[in-house]
Order: structure tokens, then C-alpha cells, then sequence
């Protein structure tokens, strides 16, 4: 399953922080949208995942889904 998506789910229903920050990557959601891991950036969107949070290195999660093209997740929620 792309990017892992049931250990991630496991993981969040045992409490583990969506927005945690990572040193310069940033999130998980970050290097989700940098891998181009959809399904898995759907799912945290929709675990509460926060589009403006970054790391030390890298940009916000919406500001690289920008620059990617993924518009489409600006109507999915990342808009917040």
C-alpha cells in the first residue's frame, strides 16, 4: 500500500502526534506531498494534519503541493 497507510493509521489510533515536526523535513505530511504519496496526504488531511506547518529545510506542505501542481488538494481540505 502506498507510503504505508496502515501503520500510519495504527500509529495515529495509538496516539502518535499528526504535526509532529521532524528536523528539516518538516512532517510526515511534507515528505508525503514531496513523495507524491497521494493516498497517504489524504489520510492526513484527514487526521488533522496542518498544510502551513515546515521544517528547518523545507518549504510548508502547501506550498510544495503549489509547486508540484496538486491543486487538487487546496479543494480537498488543505485550504484551512
Amino acid at each position: 500500500m502506498e507510503g504505508h497507510k496502515h501503520i500510519a493509521d495504527l500509529l495515529v489510533e495509538k496516539g502518535a502526534e499528526v504535526n509532529k515536526l521532524f528536523g528539516g523535513l518538516g512532517t510526515a505530511f511534507v515528505g508525503a506531498v514531496l513523495a507524491d504519496q497521494d493516498e497517504m496526504v489524504r489520510f492526513l488531511l484527514e487526521k488533522g494534519a496542518g498544510p502551513y506547518l515546515k521544517g528547518e529545510e523545507y518549504v510548508s506542505a502547501r506550498t510544495l503541493a503549489v509547486a508540484k501542481g496538486k491543486l487538487w488538494l487546496f479543494a480537498g481540505g488543505m485550504n484551512r
